[in-house]
C-alpha cells in the first residue's frame, strides 16, 4: 500500500513539473523557432511529449544528500528554471529584437 501511495506521491509531483518546462518550452519555441525557421507552432501537449523524450535521455542527478535528505538547493532549482528562461526570453523577444 505504501508504494501506491508513494508512485501517486511521486506523479503528483512530477507531472506538473514537466507539464511547467513545457509550457515555458512552447513560449519559447512560439517566440523564437517559429517565426525565424517558419517550424511549425506546437501545442504544450506535444511540447510535455518533447520535454518527456529529452528527459528521459538526459542524465539524473538526485536531488537528496548523502543523508537521503531532500537537497532544497537543486529542488528550487527545478521550478526556477522555467521561469527564468521565460524572463530571459521575454527580454530577448520584447526589447531586442523590437522591429
Amino acid at each position: 500500500m505504501t508504494a501506491i501511495v508513494a508512485v501517486i506521491a511521486a506523479l503528483a509531483i512530477i507531472i506538473p513539473i514537466s507539464l511547467w518546462y513545457a509550457f515555458a518550452a512552447t513560449t519559447l519555441w512560439g517566440w523564437f523557432i517559429v517565426p525565424f525557421f517558419a517550424a511549425p507552432t506546437l501545442s504544450t501537449w506535444q511540447m510535455w511529449a518533447v520535454v518527456l523524450t529529452l528527459n528521459a535521455m538526459k542524465p539524473r542527478t538526485s536531488i537528496h544528500k548523502e543523508t537521503r535528505e531532500v537537497d532544497w538547493e537543486k529542488l528550487s532549482l527545478v521550478f526556477l528554471q522555467p521561469a527564468v528562461s521565460i524572463g530571459l526570453g521575454a527580454v530577448v523577444k520584447f526589447w531586442i529584437l523590437v522591429p
